[in-house]
């Protein structure tokens, strides 16, 4: 399609999404030629550079395209949403959106400062008098039912996808209470049974159980004169970033290596877990490739590290042919993406850098994190409360933002740690 073809920012999108496609397409087929070409005779090798070199081109061409019609598409939106603006004063529209008004009160501006005012002042007679006045949720509330802006739901899950590592890639369940997840811990196999044989032994199967137990992740923050001072949008972003921010931050990093609380609550780390098997050896270029061959799935792989031990070590590293094992590539969204011998690399500081880690010290984690289950018994939200009175001798008041979560690895040979060996 030629960009005098496009004629909407929804065909742009199309078009551009077919052109990365094609892209992934050659970026597989080069990886396939260059498998190719190290078991290649020199003629075939020729036939393969050549090869390889018109799918770079080709390449190139669609990136300047894509930029090309990013541009475009650009265009089209600014086009598509001041004509929006013109299509609703149209007389035929009144009616329509005095409708949408009773009907969409969460959208609506009056309820959002309403609710961030009633946050502000710790007054929830605020908000509940626009509820009730309202044909639709006009109806007696309290502190644990009046329903938060639509708006203030997307700014939550806007901020958990960007700031959620670890915690977009389990399983997930949002089961109240307590659950119990049972796995096989060991079983026999199989038989060949001829026919008029006796019977095969009766399968032995071992069970285990894994008891996820939710706990409160925690963050508070103070609200001085200046937040008290944004605006209802403006107020309600600040607290997802910040708030939300630091609760996921603290949930990823309890994957990795969190602990029960004293009450045998809580989320439990990968790291130290008995249903994991740690591989001890230090740094080579196959070190990873080397602790994966132990796990029974090798699907969706994801290696935990410390940033520092991928740009400063494994960039350093190459294979038996010389070439580097890193790899860096960019999504569809201009957002880079960090492998290691083909394994996609999630950056953390909830593990140490290899140069820092001591012996025996587990330095990464790598596996199919689907084999973790997270239990959200609230859901994927991060609840606030407004604190009023700890900080009032200081003129303050405090936000505070909690997540109840449980959770463990429930697949056994789905993950491995990798650790310093006690000696080098």
């Amino acid at each position: 399609m030629t960009k005098n073809e496009i004629l909407s920012s929804a065909m742009a999108s199309e078009e551009i999404n077919k052109l990365a496609q094609r892209k992934n397409e050659i970026a597989e087929a080069i990886t396939e030629k260059r498998n190719q070409f190290e078991k290649s005779d020199v003629e075939t090798r020729d036939s393969l550079l050549n090869e390889v070199d018109t799918l770079t081109k080709e390449a190139s061409e669609i990136d300047a395209k894509i930029a090309e019609i990013e541009e475009i598409r650009t265009q089209f939106e600014e086009q598509e949403k001041r004509m929006s603006l013109f299509e609703s004063v149209k007389p035929e529209k009144v009616e329509e959106r005095s409708k949408a008004k009773k009907t969409d009160l969460l959208d609506s501006k009056e309820y959002k400062e309403a609710w961030v005012e009633s946050i502000k002042r710790n007054d929830d007679r605020i908000v509940e008098k626009v509820l009730r006045d309202d044909p639709v949720y006009g109806m007696a509330t309290t502190n644990s039912n009046v329903p938060v802006p639509t708006i203030w739901q997307s700014y939550v899950e806007t901020a958990w996808e960007r700031y959620g590592k670890f915690s977009r890639l389990v399983t997930k369940s949002y089961i109240k209470g307590n659950i119990s997840i049972p796995y096989e811990s060991s079983a026999t196999g199989a038989v060949v049974h001829d026919e008029g044989a006796s019977a095969p032994t009766e399968e032995s199967i071992v069970l285990g159980s894994i008891e996820l137990k939710p706990a409160m992740i925690k963050k508070w923050i103070s609200v001085t004169d200046e937040l008290m001072a944004m605006t209802a949008d403006e107020f309600m972003q600040y607290l997802a970033d910040e708030l939300v921010y630091r609760v996921v931050l603290k949930l990823d990093t309890g994957i990795i290596n969190g602990a029960l609380d004293s009450s045998n609550k809580g989320v439990v780390g990968i790291v130290g877990n008995s249903n994991v098997d740690n591989y001890s050896k230090a740094l080579s270029f196959n070190v990873v490739n080397e602790a994966i061959a132990g796990l029974v799935t090798f699907e969706n792989l994801t290696l935990a590290i410390n940033p520092a031990t991928f740009f400063k070590n494994f960039m350093g590293l190459t294979d038996l042919q010389g070439r580097p094992i890193y790899q860096i590539a960019t999504d569809n969204t201009g957002k880079p993406q960090y492998y290691v011998n083909g394994i996609r690399c999630e950056f953390t500081q909830a593990l140490p850098a290899y140069d820092d880690a001591t012996a025996n010290q587990k330095w990464a984690v790598v596996g199919d994190f689907r084999g973790y289950r997270l239990n959200l018994p609230e859901g994927e939200t991060v609840r606030t409360l407004f604190d009023p009175y700890t900080l009032a001798t200081q003129d303050k008041a405090r936000m505070i933002g909690r997540l109840f979560a449980a959770g463990n690895v429930v697949r056994l040979k789905h993950f491995a740690t990798i650790s310093v060996p006690a000696s080098l």
